[in-house]
This record gives structure tokens, C-alpha cells and sequence, in this order.
């Protein structure tokens, strides 16, 4: 099998605003080393087959989801360009390949600056209803020439209220760019509003309330993201009682820079249902017991933990050890463009680097329909979809 190829494809996280929180997560890394339908398939059991094709056309075949995707970590490089052009930003002097250069930061972050410098180019052309849709609509379109079925696109909307738009009209727009894309291909799509750690527990009640009210514009869930340290999740409980008794699924961002404490505080305090990302979880037995226990989902983003260097390599990443504990493991991009990824290349990469076989990866696949944030009977009907197109491959 040749060489697990890094490939440019989709942007991540914002910029100058969010410059405080990246130094500050440098920083930390520099100074150490939901439904019950889940459930009910593990006991009955999905059939899985061995693959007698290639793994890559198995892979671009197997029906996926990509639960933990950063609607601003998600762009494409030639829309970038193209909107930098229309704004007359200073990057509009750079040709596609220097322009990618800059925003596809490899296998691993080199510098701070480097990191620093795609979000600053990413969130200055994020700020009209126009560019949001544009955005929104390729994404949804990305997902599903790899055959993603089912999409979750998260995002924290004060970012792009910069130039004056509200926080409603930033959802409408994204909105709008997901409603074309659905008329046109058969995927679903579920948006997940952010609130964000380093910013105050009103904040973060101010946007699980905005969730809860635009819910009937594809609002699915609510999250907490950015720097764990001295940012525990239970400061902002009040922001997931209310997302929760609104009817909204909750994921939190936690063991991704921080010990497996986290991801404790998170399922105690903030009625979570999904961990993003999830890594330390490995450390602490216990707590994988009761994450099984509590059918929690993990939504795994390997590469991306490798390039800013939590893990080590794709090689040390948890996520086949935890998958053999019976823990609910997710495979997801984060961040397309900046990691140069798509989902399907994180699938290649379980099956080359960690040895996983196909059926391991079916599961995983089979992961995602299970812990989406769908409503019940939706998600009953499409993971039987699934499950018969996994059982015909």
C-alpha cells in the first residue's frame, strides 16, 4: 500500500480575535509533554463483511459522517482566493499555490505564526451573508462527493459579525447555503452552534439561548470549544441547562489539551451526549467504563491532534485502543483545509498507519449515524439505509 498522501481540501478557526486563545493553547502545549439506538445495534449487532476490493474505493464507497467539522477550518483554497479578490485584501496578490501554501500547514505546525497566519487569511473573508453561503454550500458539496451522508457543521457566529451582520443573519445565511446544497444532493446536514471557554458564562447562556430559538434553521446541537486549561467546562453549566431542556444535542470539546478530568467535568456538569475530540480518555480506565456505561460518543480527529502536536504521530493516536475497549469511537476531519484532510483520508490512514481492518472501520462509520444529532425516527430510517449499503459492500 503506497504512502498515506496529505492532500489540501478545506480552513479552520478565526483569527485575530482568536489569536489570545491559539498562543495561549501554544503555550500549554509547549509547557507539557445519545441515543439509545446505539445500543440497540451493539446488542443486535451490524454484520460486517471483509472487503475484497481496494481500501480506498471501499472507503469512498462506505457511507460516512463527519460529525466535527469547523465550519471556518473549512473552506476551499480557490474560494478564499476568490473572495480576497472581491474584498481587495492584501492575499489577493498571492497565486493559488503561495496562497495554499500559507493555509495548508502540513503534518505538523512548525511555528506559531504559521498556525496563526491561516485564520487571520480565513476569517477576513467570512464576514457577508454572500461568502457564508458560498461557503456553506461547498462544504456540504465536499462531503458528499466522499460520500458523506450525513454532516455537522459547527461554528461560533460572533466571528463573523465583525463587519456589522447579526447573529441571526450569519445562521440564515449558512442556512441558505446548506438548503441549496441539499436540493441538489442526498445528504443531511446538521449545524452545531459553539460557545467559547475563554469568553464569560453570559456569553455562552447568550448563545445556547440563540441555539434554542433558531433550532427550526437546522440548528442540531450546541459545544464548547477552544483552550481547556483554566477553562473548565462546568463554568458555562448554565449555557448547557439551557441548550439541553431546549431540545438541542450536546457535544463539548474536552481531553483534547487537557487530562481526562475533563471530559468527566463535561459529562457531569453539561449533560453531555458527544466528547470532541476526547484524546486523554485513554489514560483513565475508570472513566473509559463510564463513558461505555453512559454511551458516550468520542469524535476522534486524528490528524488534526497530530499537527499541533498532542500526539506524537498518527501511529500513537488512542482511537483503535478505545474502539477495542467498546468505546463509541467517530472518525472526523476538524479542520479540512488547514489540516489538509477529508474524511476519507483519516479512514485510509486508520487502515494503513493503526492497522485497523475493514469491519473496524465499518464500525466506525456505523459510529457516526449512531451519535448524530438527527431527530429519532430520521436517524432510525437512515442508519438502516446505511447498514444494508455496508452489508452489500
Amino acid at each position: 500500500m503506497s504512502a498515506v498522501q496529505f492532500r489540501p481540501w478545506a480552513p479552520f478557526p478565526h483569527a485575530e480575535t482568536l489569536s489570545h486563545f491559539y498562543i495561549l493553547k501554544y503555550q500549554l502545549l509547549l509547557a507539557t509533554p445519545s441515543s439509545s439506538i446505539y445500543w440497540q445495534n451493539q446488542k443486535s449487532g451490524a454484520r460486517l463483511r471483509s472487503f475484497n476490493m481496494d481500501i480506498r474505493e471501499l472507503i469512498q464507497k462506505l457511507p460516512k459522517t463527519d460529525l466535527h467539522c469547523h465550519l471556518d477550518g473549512s473552506l476551499r483554497v480557490h474560494t478564499v482566493y476568490e473572495l480576497a479578490q472581491e474584498l481587495g485584501l492584501p492575499i489577493s496578490n498571492l497565486n493559488l499555490d503561495e496562497l495554499e501554501q500559507q493555509l495548508v500547514c502540513g503534518k505538523k505546525v512548525e511555528s506559531l505564526p504559521d498556525f496563526l497566519k491561516a485564520f487571520k487569511i480565513t476569517s477576513a473573508v467570512m464576514l457577508t451573508e454572500k461568502a457564508l453561503t458560498r461557503i456553506a454550500y461547498e462544504l456540504v458539496e465536499d462531503a458528499f462527493r466522499e460520500n458523506v451522508r450525513y454532516l455537522e457543521i459547527r461554528y461560533y457566529p460572533g466571528w463573523m459579525t465583525q463587519n456589522g451582520l447579526t447573529h441571526e443573519k450569519v445562521i440564515l445565511a449558512v442556512q441558505s447555503g446548506i438548503d441549496q446544497a441539499k436540493e441538489k444532493y442526498d445528504i443531511e446536514v446538521g449545524v452545531i452552534l459553539c460557545a467559547i471557554r475563554i469568553f464569560s458564562p453570559q456569553e455562552s447562556e447568550k448563545i445556547a439561548h440563540l441555539a434554542v430559538d433558531m433550532k427550526k434553521y437546522g440548528i442540531v446541537g450546541f459545544d464548547l470549544v477552544h483552550a481547556e486549561r483554566g477553562n473548565p467546562a462546568k463554568n458555562h453549566r448554565k449555557a448547557f441547562d439551557i441548550a439541553s431542556k431546549g431540545g438541542l444535542g450536546i457535544t463539548v470539546h474536552a481531553g483534547e489539551d487537557e487530562a481526562s478530568w475533563s471530559i468527566e467535568d463535561a459529562i457531569d456538569y453539561c449533560h453531555a451526549q458527544r466528547i470532541g475530540h476526547g484524546r486523554t480518555l485513554v489514560e483513565d480506565q475508570k472513566l473509559i467504563q463510564k463513558v461505555v456505561q453512559k454511551q458516550i460518543f468520542i469524535e476522534s480527529c486524528p490528524s488534526s491532534n497530530v499537527q499541533i502536536g498532542l500526539t506524537p504521530d498518527f501511529q500513537s493516536h488512542p482511537i483503535k485502543t478505545l474502539l477495542e475497549q467498546g468505546v463509541a469511537v467517530t472518525l472526523n476531519t476538524d479542520n479540512r483545509l488547514l489540516t489538509g484532510i477529508n474524511v476519507s483520508d483519516e479512514y485510509v490512514r486508520c487502515y494503513e498507519l493503526l492497522q485497523m481492518n475493514p469491519e473496524q472501520l465499518k464500525q466506525i462509520a456505523l459510529h457516526g449515524f449512531q451519535a448524530s444529532f438527527l431527530a429519532d425516527e430520521r436517524k432510525k430510517i437512515l442508519i438502516a439505509q446505511v447498514q444494508e449499503q455496508m452489508n452489500n459492500l
